[in-house]
């Protein structure tokens, strides 16, 4: 057991540190859940998905303060309800939600996309939200995804699965072109 130890520590402390791009020049992205005010997590998140968008070569997103306002509700409704899903539990979906700001309204094509994250502690900081949205196929193709030119991200303190730790953050980001 002494032997695998070392190597365990080794594992988990290079699993934290990758990628480092997530969050280089973004302040705020390292940092744990309730060491940042919601403006701060919210920019964090934003600089970050913008810088690997940069990385790949694809324009960077626009903050929408309506996409913003669909986020930031579904992100607290997630942690007031207990639920993480893109559809609420009484059938509200990302279309629903966003066509409630105005967003799609006068648009004669527009698209929208969704990622969703929760964590605790370092694993909620906004730099692992993103790093986890990257290493999945589909949240990667939503975030990577040319046709978008706008963001919302909406953050709330809490937990989906009503654990009350204090440290746990709920990311919502919304992606549209109109």
């Amino acid at each position: 057991m002494r032997f695998f130890a070392p190597i365990l520590a080794l594992a988990l402390v290079a699993m934290l540190s990758l990628p480092a791009g997530a969050a280089a020049g973004c302040p705020g992205a390292e940092r744990a859940p309730r060491d940042l005010t919601m403006r701060e997590a919210t920019a964090a998140v934003q600089c970050a998905i913008n810088q690997r968008r940069r990385k790949q070569g694809v324009r960077k997103l626009k903050m929408n303060r309506k996409l913003a306002k669909a986020a930031r509700r579904h992100s607290h409704v997630m942690d007031n309800r207990n639920f993480f899903s893109h559809i609420s539990p009484w059938g509200a979906s990302l279309v629903d939600r966003i066509g409630k700001t105005g967003y799609l309204s006068g648009s004669r094509g527009w698209g929208v996309g969704e990622n969703l994250r929760w964590g605790t502690g370092a694993a909620g900081s906004p730099r692992m939200a993103v790093i986890a949205w990257m290493r999945s196929p589909a949240h990667r193709r939503t975030l990577l995804a040319r046709r978008y030119r706008h963001l919302g991200v909406g953050v709330a303190l809490g937990s989906p699965i009503g654990v009350a730790e204090g440290n746990t953050a709920i990311y919502t980001a919304d992606f549209g072109y109109r």
